[in-house]
């Protein structure tokens, strides 16, 4: 309770923005409540990379059921784009406010400290950097890339790639309207721009791209 309200103030306002004071209101209780449970207002923001939690934690059960393939890399990036840039996870009709403000507070980290974004990087897509760069390998040698390795360095830009995105759709469709607009056509074609650029050969992509399917298998994983 305490994580997701300061999360929000903080997604909203910055680290600097907010006060203990902010925060004890916003969880309605007092100041010396709040020390109970954080010494200072810095060990809590050191606390919200656990917003994230939760959508890697269903990444990284939904890889389990998986063998390492070209069409497991296609899904990765597909569901990862969806939940970084578009801020949902596959058939999710309203938007995570957790993920919305995951995507807040690395803006304003950027512009700070970068200690939460940092920390994202360890824990979040981190953690699932190895089952990505396993997909990336057994595609490799499925012989359904144009490059020669599976470089790691292009899979962390791809990572940027979905982050710039993600900072250019919570502004929401007016500034970029022909693309925005449509958050289908943005997660389709963003996610399709980083196969290409990680060297997914065309015929593998149309062989393995399948979202319709990748949305079906979510949605009954988190019904499960």
């Amino acid at each position: 309770m305490i994580i997701l309200q300061a999360g929000a103030l903080f997604a909203e306002k910055g680290l600097h923005g907010v006060t203990t004071k902010d925060i004890a209101k916003a969880c309605g209780v007092s100041e010396p409540v709040l020390y109970q449970h954080f010494v200072t207002k810095e060990s809590l923001y050191n606390e919200l990379h656990t917003l994230c939690k939760g959508d890697t934690a269903t990444t990284k059960k939904a890889l389990a059921r998986r063998e390492a393939s070209t069409e497991t890399l296609c899904f990765f990036v597909y569901l990862v784009t969806s939940i970084v840039t578009i801020h949902k996870l596959l058939g999710e009709e309203e938007l995570s406010q957790d993920s919305l403000n995951i995507v807040r507070l690395m803006g304003f980290s950027f512009l700070e400290d970068g200690r939460f974004v940092q920390t994202v990087l360890k824990d979040c897509i981190g953690s699932l950097f190895d089952d990505w760069q396993k997909n990336y390998k057994a595609a490799l040698k499925s012989g359904d890339l144009e490059v020669k390795s599976a470089d790691a360095r292009d899979l962390w830009v791809a990572y940027e790639l979905m982050v710039g995105a993600s900072l250019f759709h919570i502004t929401g469709p007016k500034l970029l309207p022909q693309l925005h607009a449509d958050e289908s056509v943005l997660l389709e074609r963003t996610a399709l721009f980083i196969l290409r650029g990680l060297g997914v050969k065309e015929s593998a992509i149309k062989k393995h791209f399948d979202p319709k399917a990748w949305t079906a298998e979510i949605q009954a994983l988190l019904h499960s």
